[in-house]
């Protein structure tokens, strides 16, 4: 029982995190922060591949590269 609710406690804090995401994105304001940051992923992504990790964890990488910007810098 306890994985079950835990599982279901992940999905929906996933969900929250996504529609936190689709809020930022669709502010008008941040469209030139979202290309930029879109610009970056692309280049983290190409690094991460040029530095030996396999596609699957070069991509997971560039992902959290990618949330460290958009949530944590202004």
């Amino acid at each position: 029982m306890w994985v079950r609710r835990s599982l279901e406690l992940e999905k929906q804090l996933d969900l929250e995190w996504i529609n936190e995401l689709i809020r930022f994105t669709h502010q008008k304001d941040n469209k030139k922060r979202i290309e930029d940051l879109k610009k970056n992923f692309i280049e983290f992504y190409i690094e991460n591949l040029q530095e030996g990790l396999n596609p699957q964890d070069a991509l997971e990488k560039a992902k959290l590269m990618i949330i460290c910007f958009l949530f944590v810098l202004p």
